[in-house]
């Protein structure tokens, strides 16, 4: 079964924002998110998944976009589905929610999960 490579997302998502060293891959949410900080403290989680998301679905976009058997094309990261468009009573301010789907095959052992193909 197919899945996207790390250095396919690497490609969708800003500059430096993911970094191999020493056997492992690390991903700034500074540079995903455009932050100057960010802290254990910051209530940023659903930021942090909606852009590490959105990086997902055009890398597969690009991979989906790329080959060239349409049978073995990935679908695990779909693009989001976004809501009608609601200002805010308060502040004024619009905005629309996003829904992001995710599909993996998982084998009964939890280990070498991958992407679904259509």
């Amino acid at each position: 079964m197919a899945d996207l490579l790390l250095s396919q997302l690497d490609v969708q998502l800003p500059s430096a924002a993911m970094v191999e060293a020493s056997g492992d891959v690390t991903i700034s949410l500074k540079a995903l998110m455009g932050e100057t900080t960010v802290s254990l403290a910051d209530p940023k989680v659903s930021e942090f998944v909606s852009k590490l998301l959105d990086a997902c679905s055009k890398a597969q976009a690009a991979y989906n976009s790329g080959n060239a058997t349409a049978d073995a094309d990935l679908n695990s990261f779909p693009s989001p589905i976004a809501g009608v468009p609601i200002q805010d009573a308060t502040t004024g301010a619009w905005y629309s929610s996003f829904t992001h789907t995710v599909s993996v095959n998982v084998p009964l052992s939890r280990n070498e999960t991958t992407g679904v193909t259509l």
